[in-house]
This record gives C-alpha cells, structure tokens and sequence, in this order.
C-alpha cells in the first residue's frame, strides 16, 4: 500500500469517527419547549428566552412557544418580554429528553393610575358614541346618542 492510500484510508476512518461521535452527542440531547404567557394566559409572541452564562437567546412564536435542543445537564432560563417582570427557572435535563417550561410573567408595575379598561364592560359588544344631528325647520338640534353594535 502506498503512503497516499494509508493517508486516505486514515482521513476516512478519522472522519468517520467524528461524524459517529457528533451523531451519539447530538442523540443525547434534550428539547426544552418553553410557552409564555401573561397573568391572564394570553401567549406573548417574541418574548426572549436567554440561557444564564450564554449569549443564545431565543424568541416565541405566534403560539407563545419556542423548542430548544440542549445537551444534559443543568441550566438556568431567563424569559423576559418588553415591560413585563422577567421569569426563571432552572432545569435540570437528562439526556434525550422533552421537557415543557411554561412561564406565566407578571404585569409591568403601573407608574401613574392604570385602571384596567375591560374592567367595568358590561357587554360583549363594543360600545359606540355617536354625535345625530336633527334638523327641523326652525332650528338644528344635536344630540348625543349611546348604543351597541
């Protein structure tokens, strides 16, 4: 055998043996399915999902939730989302597992009076004001009229 063929046949074996270790670590990794939501339940779409003592970050979609594959071991999440309190927790991942991490975030504090607008709504339709003017002969009245679609 030539000293060219026994460079290649040990370039493949190497390669080999990277690909098939590459394959085995990537087997054993874990898949974190983070959801976040806020106090009411309402899915917050591209809330960021950060890693303690990482620069990876991650964002939700539509439905509230981002996957993230992770080897074993343990981790700390951070999930922030614009004003709102910021949520943690910590995972502690065994290899080839599908854990879910659901984060409820805490309203942001109000700064002046914030009273919630949907609080006194007494129907389920919208409310709409309108300004009717009535012309008579004489004179033009206007008034104001309240009613629901």
């Amino acid at each position: 055998m030539s000293m060219g063929q026994r460079f290649l046949i040990g370039l493949l074996l190497l390669t080999a043996g990277v690909i098939t270790a590459q394959c085995q670590q990537n087997s054993n990794r874990s898949i974190v399915v983070v959801t976040v939501r806020d106090e009411r339940g309402v899915l917050l779409q591209d809330a960021r999902v950060t890693i303690q003592g990482s620069n990876e970050e991650f964002f939700t979609d539509a439905t509230g939730a981002v996957s993230i594959s992770l080897a074993p071991g343990s981790y700390d999440l951070i999930v922030t989302f614009r004003r709102y309190g910021p949520g943690r927790r910590h995972l502690d991942l065994p290899p080839s597992a599908t854990l879910r991490a659901d984060f409820s975030l805490p309203y942001p504090p109000c700064t002046m009076a914030c009273p919630d607008p949907l609080a006194n709504l007494q129907t389920t339709q919208p409310v709409v004001t309108a300004l009717v003017e009535q012309d008579s002969p004489k004179h033009s009245k206007s008034r104001q009229a309240k009613g629901s679609l």
